[in-house]
């Protein structure tokens, strides 16, 4: 197993080749006696960093066919790919010996055509040339009598051939075309590839889906929730149901299905310092939807709020991994239990805590990192919820996931407390803002409670304001005020005064604007589109309960449209 680096084929690279030979046998019964001989396949894992690339690249080959190979048994591929072997594997994602500028244009030449000891053929032949043994070399004349002969036979043959060269054309531009596209690949991106087939394809590697023959996902952030007919049928749900469901099982970690893709990409540690590492993971999370909760409770996943690059790469990761699609119920196994459903959306790292932390009198930075994982855990939850009203095992699970979540997650006067501060700044940051707001109406949705007390009306904003607020601040403010249950519509808003002309005595006559004055001073001044629509849907919600237009509801649409420009003569 030495190697030799002033050497192009040492020992050590010409038995990883012997090795790749003899793993593309088409046998699947010999090919499972092979991988049980000790100590001939596992020494090729060992340093494989320091391997030539033309010693990896067939070996990577040779493991790439196997892992796509359907007849092995599963068992079999186990037993070769184990965590140690992976976790070798994932080393050459540092690998750089093939984009190094010392072997650009190194072609790997072998003698196909002669003894099984090429490389040594080779250099017999080259030291031969050097001692001056020449070869025997035919004259000139004779080369070209040859060309003539040949020419003329081929001339002779040109119709048989001609239908076996079409038809073999086709077939060797896709392999040159194949083999174009391996030659560009580095090593890791080759091991990259083999990795994402064993932990993400089920039918080739590591990942085991219990309950089902195929998982499926539904992707949070696919449509828009309909809430309302959410809370509609929550309402008609039969109670009915006797004994123990299948959500009240006790969950305990790490009891999953997947441990050995949990415990490989365990040992891939703050995988956003490599590109590669990082896609790997994210994605065999999202093949074994049970591994979330366990890999995010790892001790280096700390969202402890800190101004530093590694905090905000960390709750990267946290957000990413929880904006993957959530398992459905038909999955089985963990993904079923409570507990597991309730880690897989506020786990440990965010609990306890944390998010609060993070939102209270911190950098706005860091505030809108924290806005933005809650907005995704918030999402999260409701399409976790819908399932309740698709599955009769699931009865009571929403309310149940809804309490045990409302736990781990801040206190709404805290995500009030944090837009009050992020207003008061002087520098002010409207993603941070919008995004908060829509985590107020999440609230508002899922807490009703909460939300019978909360007057949104606050929020409405005021013609003194509309110049410094952006377009993502206003419709947050909007869709806020629309689907909240109490606003009072009929109280002055404190600033929000504007002069509209002069009394007798000369000093100036101010009005002061309502909340609802506030919305028709927003839609006859803004001049987006999209603003006006939302402000149009808030006023609908409000005027069509009053009895005013409640037969005739284009009347309100044609008096909005009348409504002046100016924000003075609108009021």
């Amino acid at each position: 197993k030495k190697r030799n680096g002033n050497d192009k084929w040492d020992v050590r690279t010409l038995l990883v080749n012997m090795v790749a030979a003899i793993l593309r046998v088409d046998d699947d019964a010999v090919l499972t006696k092979v991988l049980a001989v000790r100590g001939l396949v596992a020494p090729c894992f060992s340093d494989m960093r320091l391997d030539k690339p033309h010693a990896l690249s067939p070996f990577l080959s040779a493991l790439h066919l196997i892992a796509l190979r359907p007849t092995l048994a599963r068992k079999t591929k186990q037993g070769l790919f184990t965590v140690a072997s992976m976790t070798a594997l994932s080393g050459l994602y540092e690998y750089t010996q093939d984009t190094d500028e010392a072997i650009e244009g190194e072609v790997v030449e072998l003698d196909v055509g002669g003894s099984a000891d090429g490389p040594a053929d080779a250099k017999d032949a080259q030291n031969q040339g050097e001692t001056g043994d020449s070869l025997d070399v035919q004259p000139m004349e004779e080369v070209e009598e040859a060309a003539d002969d040949a020419s003329s036979n081929g001339d002779e043959a040109s119709d048989d051939n001609i239908d076996d060269s079409d038809d073999n054309s086709d077939t060797l531009e896709e392999s040159k075309s194949e083999d174009q596209e391996e030659s560009t690949m580095t090593i890791a991106m080759r091991v990259h590839e083999l990795l994402l087939e064993l932990v993400c394809n089920p039918s080739c590697g590591l990942n085991f889906i219990s309950g089902t023959s195929a998982l499926e996902l539904v992707d949070i952030f696919a449509a828009d929730i309909d809430w309302t007919s959410y809370s509609q049928a929550s309402k008609h749900v039969q109670l009915d149901v006797t004994g123990t469901l299948p959500w009240e099982e006790t969950w305990r970690k790490p009891q999953i299905s997947n441990q050995a893709v949990y415990k490989f990409i365990a040992t891939l540690s703050r995988p956003y310092d490599h590109e590669l590492k990082y896609d790997l993971v994210l994605k065999a999370l999202k093949a074994c939807p049970d591994v979330i909760p366990v890999y995010l409770g790892q001790a280096w996943i700390s969202c402890e709020p800190r101004l530093v690059v590694r905090w905000m790469a960390t709750v990267k990761l946290v957000t990413d991994v929880l904006s993957l699609p959530v398992a459905a119920p038909s999955t089985g196994g963990a993904v079923m239990c409570l507990q597991h459903r309730v880690e897989a959306i506020v786990p440990d790292c965010i609990a306890a805590g944390v998010l609060a932390k993070a939102l209270q009198n911190q950098p706005t930075l860091i505030m809108f990192h924290a806005a933005k994982l809650l907005a995704v855990v918030l999402r999260r939850l409701k399409r976790t919820m819908e399932f309740a009203l698709h599955s009769s095992v699931h009865v009571g699970f929403d309310k149940a996931l809804l309490a045990a979540v409302r736990l781990r997650l801040p206190e709404s006067s805290v995500v009030v407390a944090a837009l009050s501060t992020l207003e008061k700044r002087s520098e002010r940051w409207g993603l941070a803002e919008a995004t908060l707001l829509g985590i107020l109406a999440d609230y508002q949705l899922l807490f009703p409670e909460w939300a019978a007390t909360f007057d949104a009306g606050r929020f409405v904003p005021t013609p003194a304001q509309l110049p410094t607020l952006s377009k993502a601040v206003q419709l947050a403010q909007l869709k806020l005020v629309e689907i909240s249950q109490q606003v009072q519509w009929e109280h002055s808003v404190k600033g929000a005064a504007i002069a509209v002309g002069k009394k007798a005595d000369g000093k100036p006559l101010a009005h002061n604007f309502t909340r609802f004055g506030c919305l028709l001073a927003l839609f006859g001044t803004t001049a987006d589109e999209a603003v006006r629509a939302a402000c149009r849907q808030v006023v609908h919600k409000v005027m069509l309960g009053t009895g005013v237009f409640e037969q005739h509801g284009w009347e309100l649409d044609l008096w909005l449209d009348s409504l002046p420009s100016d924000p003075i003569a609108a009021a």
